[in-house]
């Protein structure tokens, strides 16, 4: 185990996903950054972990790059001014529901 583990540190290789599902079942995924985006394996199955990973180091010629998308935030050009009112009123949840008492 020691050896696959290594082959896959030295080849850039990350683990993405790796679990068990179950007492008879592991889940494993493979993924190796690469300048803008990641190159991910597609699940392997296997009732070992060590057959998992043998089966996902199978698919790493087959891995899909990925293009990572750099992350950008809108802006409105000229915000509203904060008023002095609570969020909960601005949001309209401050509203409470009239009540009729009968004695």
């Amino acid at each position: 185990m020691d050896e696959i583990l290594a082959e896959i540190a030295e080849n850039g290789w990350l683990f993405n996903n790796c679990y068990q599902v179950d007492a008879t079942l592991w889940r494993v995924n493979l993924r190796r950054p690469d300048g803008n985006g990641d190159w991910f394996t597609d699940w392997a199955l296997g009732p070992t972990f060590a057959d998992a990973l043998h089966d996902c180091m199978a698919k790493l010629a087959e891995a899909e790059w990925i293009e990572e998308h750099p992350v950008t935030f809108a802006q409105a050009a000229d915000p509203a001014p904060v008023s002095g009112q609570s969020l909960l009123a601005r949001l309209g949840l401050n509203k409470r529901p009239k009540v009729e008492r009968r004695i």
